[in-house]
């Protein structure tokens, strides 16, 4: 039996809607967003915290840090903040990162878990970390009704980092469809990628082997083969010169990795090629058919 909790969801973007849509059955749900969306206006923050035992952040790591020093005067100490964003803030932070300096009571949900599908009533699947293990109850109570199964980790840095480093690798997964290298490739720099994923997620602290969970195998393999998937059709677009619109969170994990040196990047083939295609460096095939004599 589940108990119905007091749900704010912050943001109201395609993840927000789908959380909505997986929720709002079992729950009570309150939206906040910045601005107005489809003629919607938002109640303050001001009137929307203080009710609510847990708080969704659906919106991107760069608005994580002011948002929370909003909260903490306003919201219950027992309330539990959630985090669904995959990627870096402009300091090279992850949302994990962000929660600890400020909050005690914290979680991240990672995994396959697309908007489109979740809000056409299609499954979900993700793993994810509390700052203390008695939060896995209300994470329970708050998801078992819907359509999205969970599986817990006490490896928050290691799910943290995979999810944020699938993103940079799916991009060549959607420059090998664009340029039909066939699914020989696919394969062989799938392996390629794992193998830098877990190695640099365990270099962050993350612990071995957990880049092969839901957080990084699971959504490297959704977010890479998805037409749906920003990085994929980004990946397409680069691997045909197209470098019109760049804005994505793998693209910025690039840029912020490189400029912050959260670790040694030049270590890995694989990601410097993606990072030298996607800043013009290379040409696409040519820089991906130069891995295919390193040894996975």
């Amino acid at each position: 039996m589940s108990i119905k909790k007091e749900i704010l969801l912050l943001g109201y973007g395609e993840m927000g809607h789908a959380i909505q849509t997986l929720l709002e059955p079992f729950h009570e749900v309150s939206i906040w967003n910045r601005s107005t969306v489809d003629g919607k206006d938002f109640l303050p923050l001001e009137s929307l915290v203080p009710k609510a035992e847990i708080i969704i952040f659906c919106l991107p790591v760069n608005a994580h840090e002011d948002l929370v020093k909003t909260l903490l005067p306003l919201m219950d100490k027992s309330s539990l903040c959630i985090s669904i964003a995959k990627g870096l803030n402009e300091s090279a932070l992850t949302a994990a990162e962000i929660f600890k300096k400020s909050l005690e009571n914290f979680c991240l949900i990672y995994g396959p878990m697309i908007a489109e599908e979740l809000s056409a009533g299609k499954v979900g699947f993700a793993e994810f970390g509390c700052s203390h293990p008695t939060h896995e109850v209300t994470i329970s109570e708050l998801y078992n009704p819907t359509a999205l199964h969970l599986k817990t980790t006490d490896d928050i840095t290691g799910i943290s980092w995979s999810v944020i480093l699938k993103n940079v690798y799916a991009l060549a997964f959607g420059m090998i469809d664009e340029l039909e290298m066939g699914k020989n490739v696919l394969g062989y720099l799938t392996v390629m990628a794992l193998d830098e994923l877990d190695t640099i997620a365990e270099s962050l602290g993350g612990k071995e082997g957990s880049s092969y969970g839901l957080a990084g195998l699971g959504d490297l393999i959704t977010t890479g083969s998805s037409e749906d998937s920003r990085h994929h059709t980004l990946g397409r677009r680069i691997a045909r010169g197209d470098f019109s619109d760049m804005r994505a969170e793998g693209t910025h994990t690039l840029l912020m990795v490189e400029k912050f040196k959260r670790f040694e990047w030049e270590e890995y083939p694989l990601f410097i090629t993606i990072k030298k295609i996607a800043s013009q460096e290379i040409e696409a095939k040519s820089g991906l058919e130069s891995l295919f004599k390193i040894t996975p």
